[in-house]
C-alpha cells in the first residue's frame, strides 16, 4: 500500500536526529500495516501505520507515552510520530524482539508462572492510572475546521474520555456481539442460556464503588513480546491502539484467562498460573456477580475463537478443547 521511499521518508520525518533509513520489510501481523525499518548503524525501528481506525490511532502513542512515564510496564519507546507523507497516522517505537511463542503452554512450566507474576504485576499499576467516566480514551484535541489529522501525538496528559459511556451498558454491547459470534458454533445451543446468566449478572453486579481505568483489554501473549531467558521474561507488552477506561477488574480477569485457560495446560498448571497471577495483582473479589460475570465473558471470548486456537492440531484436540469449554461453562451456569 506504501511505496518504500514514502516509508522511508516517514521514518526520517518522524525520528530525531534524521536516521539514515537501510532497510524496510513488512510484519505480517495485526490490522495495521507495520514495518521493520532497519537503520544504517543497525538499530532496528517498528513503524505502524494507522490504516484501520485512522482517528482514534493518535491515542496509542500517546497512550504508550504516559504509561512509560508513571508506571514501569515495558512499554517500547515512541521515537515518534506524524501523518506525512502517507496521508495516514503513524508511529515509529522501538523494536523489540519476541521469542513468538502463542500460549502459555508453549513455555516452560517456571517460565509461565513469572509470565503470570509479572503480568499480575503489570496490570496492577496500569490500574492506578484513572479517569472520571467509563468509555473510550482519546486526545482532547479540538478538530480542525478540515478534520486534518494532527500530524504529531499531543502530550501524553491530552488524554482523556471521550466517548463517556455507562459501564453497564458496555458490558450488555460486548455480551450481546459476543454472545451473536456463537452462531453456528459447537456452542450454538448455549446462545440463550448464557445471554440470560450474563444479563441477569450484569443487573446484579454494583459498579457504584468502581474506579474508571485506563485498561490494557488485550493482555495476551499475541500482544507480548517474551525472553524466557531473561531476569523479567516479559520483555514488551504491544498493542495499546484502542485506549479504554474500564473496571479493572475486568481487565484483570480477561488477561488472567487468556493466560491461563489455554488447551495446552494441565488443570494442574491452571490453578497454578491463575494462583501466581492472583498473588501478583492483588485483590480479585472472588464470588461476586461482577467477577462471575467478567469471567462468563472471558471465557465466551476464548470460545469464539475456537478456531484460532485448534488451528493446526488433530480433531481429537479440537473435540478436547470444545469440552473444555463446555466443562467451564457448566460450572458457570451451576448456581444460577
Amino acid at each position: 500500500m506504501f511505496a518504500r521511499d514514502a516509508l522511508s521518508t516517514a521514518v526520517e520525518t518522524a525520528c530525531d536526529p534524521d536516521p539514515a533509513v537501510d532497510t524496510i520489510s513488512t510484519i505480517e501481523a495485526g490490522n495495521n500495516h507495520t514495518y521493520r525499518v532497519t537503520l544504517a548503524d543497525g538499530t532496528d525501528l517498528f513503524l505502524k501505520v494507522g490504516t484501520r481506525f485512522p482517528d482514534a490511532f493518535p491515542a496509542e502513542p500517546a497512550t504508550m507515552r504516559r504509561v512509560r512515564a508513571e508506571t514501569d510496564l515495558p512499554v517500547p519507546r515512541v521515537h515518534g510520530t506524524g501523518t506525512d507523507p502517507l496521508e495516514y497516522p503513524y508511529a515509529v517505537y522501538e523494536y523489540v524482539p519476541d521469542c513468538e511463542a502463542e500460549w502459555a503452554g508453549d513455555l516452560s512450566h517456571e517460565a509461565a508462572e513469572r509470565l503470570c507474576r509479572e503480568a499480575g504485576r503489570h496490570l496492577c499499576e496500569l490500574h492506578q492510572i484513572t479517569f472520571p467516566q467509563f468509555g473510550r480514551i482519546g486526545l482532547d484535541t479540538d478538530a480542525s475546521a478540515d478534520d486534518t489529522l494532527v500530524a504529531d501525538a499531543p502530550d501524553a496528559d491530552a488524554l482523556t474520555v471521550v466517548d463517556p459511556t455507562p459501564f453497564d451498558d458496555l458490558l450488555r454491547q460486548s455480551l450481546d456481539r459476543q454472545v451473536t459470534e456463537l452462531a453456528d458454533s459447537p456452542f450454538d445451543t448455549r446462545r440463550d442460556s448464557l445471554e440470560a446468566f450474563g444479563t441477569d449478572l450484569i443487573d446484579r453486579s454494583d459498579f457504584a464503588d468502581v474506579t474508571p481505568a485506563l485498561v490494557h483489554g488485550d493482555y495476551r501473549l499475541g500482544n507480548l513480546c517474551v525472553d524466557p531467558s531473561a531476569e523479567q521474561i516479559t520483555a514488551a507488552v504491544l498493542d495499546w491502539e484502542l485506549p479504554t477506561a474500564l473496571d479493572p477488574l475486568w481487565d484483570a480477569v480477561m488477561a488472567q484467562s487468556l493466560l491461563t485457560a489455554g488447551h495446552r495446560l494441565d488443570p494442574d498448571s491452571r490453578q497454578t498460573l491463575r494462583r501466581a497471577f492472583w498473588e501478583a495483582y492483588g485483590t480479585s473479589t472472588a464470588d461476586t456477580p461482577r467477577r462471575r460475570c467478567y469471567e462468563l465473558l472471558a471465557r465466551i471470548r476464548l470460545a469464539r475463537h475456537l478456531d484460532t486456537e485448534c488451528r493446526g492440531l488433530s480433531e481429537a484436540a479440537r473435540r478436547a478443547r470444545i469440552t473444555d469449554h463446555h466443562e467451564a461453562f457448566d460450572a458457570l451456569l451451576v448456581d444460577r
